[in-house]
């Protein structure tokens, strides 16, 4: 397999992880802003029994969500990384080679893959912009999911907020 044909394949399975793990992502947020509304607009006579117990599952539920939306984003933006080295190595034009530059493998972020795929993915990352890109949508989701839980605390804790 030349270097033209490994790349070709990266970028492939690596663009339909970045839309797996967006689609993930999403539903898990979609779901979890849906329980939020739920608790939101439950009869209030309903959420003041065991105010503690209902605050801490709500947080449990919380950290829980944020940690398995914020695991799928950051494999998503790994995978849109690949993606891009891909792409800017076909553009430049790697060459077929005769395969020995793909016995020289190196790990990215606990990935093994040839050393000029993970060259230019430390440069993809590198030229990566602070909030550019999908970087917004996941900076939105993060908060939307973040003030949905304080919702939901100040709804147990002081009754209508909504």
């Amino acid at each position: 397999m030349g270097q033209d044909e490994l790349l070709i394949n990266h970028r492939d399975f690596y663009g339909q992880y970045h839309q797996h793990k967006e689609q993930m992502a999403y539903a898990a947020s979609a779901l979890y802003l849906a329980g939020v509304a739920a608790l939101l607009y439950a009869d209030p006579n309903s959420l003041s029994n065991l105010k503690a117990l209902k605050v801490l599952f709500s947080v449990l539920i919380f950290i829980a969500a944020f940690v398995f939306v914020g695991w799928q984003l950051l494999q998503r933006q790994l995978a849109a990384d690949v993606v891009e080295a891909c792409e800017r190595l076909l553009v430049r034009g790697t060459g077929e080679g005769s395969g020995s530059a793909l016995a020289d493998p190196r790990v990215y972020k606990g990935l093994h893959m040839p050393h000029f795929l993970v060259d230019e993915l430390v440069v993809v990352a590198e030229s990566r912009k602070m909030l550019g890109g999908a970087r917004v949508s996941t900076l939105v989701t993060y908060i939307t999911m973040f003030f949905a839980a304080v919702l939901v605390v100040a709804r147990v804790f002081f009754g209508q907020v909504a």
